[in-house]
């Protein structure tokens, strides 16, 4: 019987850090799916390799056996290309067990992460679709809501994600954008932007201060929920 209880144990954490060195070196184009198969069979390659290595260590070696330092390169080698080879192969079906868990994983954190909340509390002064521009006063389509804030109120991430514009947009102001998949949350008109472009934000994080840059008549919050590009309707996916 072999014992593995001594070697490196594989844990959730490990298989994540895994998934994410995956995700960061992979093409954009590759799909979550792909990426989780490739984490389970390189750790059941692993664990087959670790598997190997017991096995070796158990095996006693006289003089006529031993063949030094070369010997365990070698060794080394050639169990990591079989490992490799089983699994490829799926002979021991742990990878199966491990993507079908990562997956599972990746979509509850993700169901989780869409839950969107509102990014400050104040009155709506200004509701999404067909209105009359505040200044120009011709009718116009507005992409998000107005929320009254007083100058300086604390805006919070409504989505966790990557933060892929911090700065000056003509119009908006001050004006962060926060990227989750096919959602994009903008924070415009803001005083103070907290964090730089690259940046990951948590739901719920500080990340920008409200105010009254751009094209505004007031200290407020312009907010936004983009679905692939297309601005929608914040109410309809915040409950």
């Amino acid at each position: 019987m072999i014992n593995l209880s001594n070697s490196s144990s594989i844990k959730d954490d490990s298989l994540i850090n895994a998934l994410k060195t995956h995700s960061s070196n992979d093409s954009q184009n590759e799909n979550s799916g792909d990426k989780v198969k490739k984490v389970a069979k390189d750790f059941e390659s692993l664990l087959i390799a670790e598997m190997f290595k017991v096995m070796r260590k158990s095996i006693h070696k006289t003089e006529l056996t031993k063949s030094g330092f070369g010997e365990e390169i070698f060794e080394s080698m050639l169990d990591g290309e079989i490992s490799k080879n089983l699994a490829q192969r799926d002979m021991l079906g742990i990878s199966k067990m491990l993507e079908k868990e990562l997956l599972g994983k990746i979509n509850n954190s993700r169901s989780s992460n869409r839950n969107l909340t509102m990014p400050a509390i104040g009155k709506i002064t200004s509701q999404f679709g067909m209105r009359e521009h505040p200044i120009t006063h011709k009718l116009t389509h507005h992409d998000g809501v107005d929320i009254s804030l007083k100058e300086g109120t604390p805006i919070k991430a409504s989505i966790g994600g990557s933060v892929v514009f911090s700065g000056e947009k003509r119009g908006y102001g001050k004006v962060i954008i926060v990227k989750n998949g096919d959602y994009k949350t903008v924070y415009a008109h803001c005083s103070e932007l907290l964090f730089d472009e690259g940046a990951m934000v948590k739901k719920g994080e500080k990340i920008a201060l409200s105010g009254n840059t751009g094209i505004s008549t007031g200290p407020h919050l312009h907010f936004e929920i983009r679905y692939k590009d297309k601005a929608v309707n914040p109410f309809s996916l915040i409950k």
